[in-house]
């Protein structure tokens, strides 16, 4: 027998052995290289370990035959502590249509991440609600996106109301499209660096809740690279709607507000704050794009440094 003859028996032993491991867990969905999972054990994180087996699979798959694997879980309540999507992984729940087909209650304690996406191309999560059981737990982020080429998130809620909570943590690389997505946290969305971000549709609320965090619904923490809100925009609570103070020695290349609707916190908004607070040093940001938005009444506009040219087309901006 031939050394190239014993590699193909060996390979073949491999594939039967992933097929039957496969079929153990679920089943592939015809023309979908989809797994579907078990249904939920009530009251347990049981399924936790299952269903992060069959992600660490379809991610083993996806690499091996270099295509995109969807994991496609049943709608129900979920308890669980933590979860990550590996690359060319698409964790689907129910249809995926709707942000409440799957409930997904987090029962672990403080300092955690939820859900992480990290490293690799097009990780993807659609049709789940993210919260706590513990609704005082603090310092959580339910989403964490870091170091991902095209990640994807579509129809999902967040609902976390402890203390220096984040909703979703853009920590890069490119171009994070996410779409229909409701964020309550203490801060809802914090952008630390990426390029090209498309943020569609989305319903973001402030709590209020920070000790070591900017009160603010947007917060960002690095220099913008062609960030991209628009759909409709509709914000709440906080100081402001967008705060950032950034040294940076990369300049920032745009930052465009479409369609944004913001009301400040009547009971913990600071009404002599600025709706949008961005101070850049160190290089500047090339532009802000503001369109048909409007902000609260009772605070100024803008409080703007480093930026170079600010574009204002319709809607309401109250003191600028």
């Amino acid at each position: 027998m031939t050394r190239f003859s014993r590699s193909l028996i060996i390979e073949a032993i491999v594939f039967a052995l992933a097929m039957l491991a496969v079929a153990a867990w679920g089943c592939w969905a015809s023309g979908q290289d989809a797994a579907v999972v078990p249904k939920p054990i009530p009251q347990t994180t049981a399924w936790q370990d299952e269903i992060q087996a069959e992600l660490d699979r379809a991610g083993w798959q996806a690499a091996w035959q270099n295509k995109s694997v969807v994991v496609q879980v049943p709608a129900g309540v979920y308890r669980f502590v933590k979860l990550r999507i590996p690359a060319h992984v698409a964790l689907v729940f129910g249809t995926g249509l709707a942000s409440r087909e799957a409930d997904l209650i987090y029962v672990g304690g403080d300092d955690q991440t939820l859900i992480m996406m990290a490293g690799g191309y097009g990780p993807l999560l659609a049709g789940c609600q993210i919260r706590s059981q513990r609704l005082d737990a603090a310092r959580l982020t339910a989403l964490l996106v870091e170091n991902c080429i095209n990640p994807q998130l579509l129809n999902v809620r967040v609902d976390l109301r402890g203390v220096d909570t984040i909703g979703l943590d853009w920590r890069g690389r490119e171009s994070l499209a996410a779409q229909n997505v409701e964020l309550r946290a203490a801060v809802p969305l914090r952008y630390g660096w990426g390029d090209n971000g498309s943020f569609r549709n989305f319903d973001m609320g402030a709590n209020g809740k920070t000790d070591q965090l900017p009160n603010t619904v947007v917060w960002i923490a690095g220099m913008p690279q062609q960030i991209n809100f628009d759909g409709y925009q509709t914000w709440q609570g906080g100081n402001h709607a967008i705060w950032g103070e950034v040294h940076s020695n990369r300049s920032g290349q745009g930052l465009n507000l479409y369609n944004v609707r913001y009301e400040q916190s009547t009971s913990t908004g600071d009404a002599s704050t600025a709706a949008i607070h961005l101070h850049f040093t160190g290089r500047s940001l090339e532009s802000l794009l503001v369109i048909g938005s409007r902000w609260t009444d009772r605070q100024k506009g803008w409080d703007l440094r480093g930026v170079r040219s600010v574009t204002r087309l319709g809607g309401y901006l109250p003191g600028n």
